[in-house]
């Protein structure tokens, strides 16, 4: 299955909610285009494709010129592009020649680096710090299915959280969020507090995500967004409502499946996946 990545304007106001405006496709393109990652710049984003038929590359797409241009071309396949939180280079997940799905750190030029932790199983990552990263890890299950961990990149280490999770994580400030898998059918969101830097959490179970739905975002550390049927839902985390407000429709005729959201808070910017 193909997709495309769009991106818009997101805003919110008090008496009116959440909007979306300006929205536009920026790969167009047949194929696998995924996983947007805004730049802190505010005019870019990173995100996965399969341009070449033979592997997943990373690429940018700037928003000022509309122009695609490639980070990576290798072998390998990569995929969940970030930018580094010292802002010195790119974390990827990358499925290797050897079909082994490791962690890897590339340089300011997008060259490889190094590979953390000695992981071969890495689903998806959020950096939690300058050092601290989560993993989904995939699992088999009946092994506790797809795992939760958490490392420490300056120490080496690592150390399992939770299992039988989704595949959805975020990274918020001092907060973490993840989903327990509920049988496949519906995912529980929990929350974690950090109460140390050795990898103590306290966690608190928020909401269970709308059935249908599996990927979620934060949104200025007052709102979960998932979207469902062409939908933008959203959660207030004060727990003053709730249920899952669904008013905020995202494209007008749209009839395909709409999934992972990527937020620019700070620009005010929004960029989500849609099957072609």
């Amino acid at each position: 299955m193909g997709y495309d990545i769009w991106y818009g304007d997101i805003g919110y106001d008090k008496s009116t909610g959440f909007g979306l405006s300006r929205l536009h496709n920026a790969t167009q393109l047949p194929g696998y285009d995924n996983q947007p990652f805004f730049l802190p710049t505010g005019d870019s984003f990173l995100f996965t494709s399969d341009r070449s038929g033979v592997g997943t590359d990373i690429f940018i797409f700037d928003m000022s010129t509309k122009k695609i241009s490639p980070l990576t071309k290798t072998p390998a396949s990569e995929f969940s592009p970030q930018l580094l939180p010292n802002g010195n280079g790119y974390s990827t997940v990358r499925i290797d020649t050897d079909e082994l799905q490791r962690f890897w750190i590339l340089d300011s030029d997008a060259k490889e680096k190094e590979s953390l932790f000695g992981l071969e199983n890495v689903g998806y990552n959020s950096w939690f710090s300058e050092n601290e990263v989560f993993f989904f890890l995939v699992g088999e299950k009946d092994d506790g299915g797809h795992k939760l961990a958490w490392g420490d990149a300056s120490k080496g280490k690592l150390k399992l959280i939770d299992k039988e999770i989704g595949r959805s994580i975020c990274s918020y400030r001092s907060k973490f969020y993840y989903t327990k898998d509920l049988g496949g059918k519906q995912f529980k969101v929990i929350e974690l507090s950090a109460t140390d830097k050795s990898g103590k959490f306290e966690s608190r179970e928020v909401t269970l995500l709308p059935a249908g739905t599996e990927d979620f975002v934060v949104f200025n550390g007052k709102f979960l967004l998932t979207v469902l049927d062409n939908t933008l839902l959203t959660y207030d985390l004060s727990g003053r409502m709730d249920e899952w407000d669904h008013s905020v429709k995202i494209l007008d005729g749209n009839s395909k499946e709409v999934t992972r959201i990527a937020i620019d808070e700070e620009n005010g910017k929004i960029a989500f996946v849609i099957a072609e």
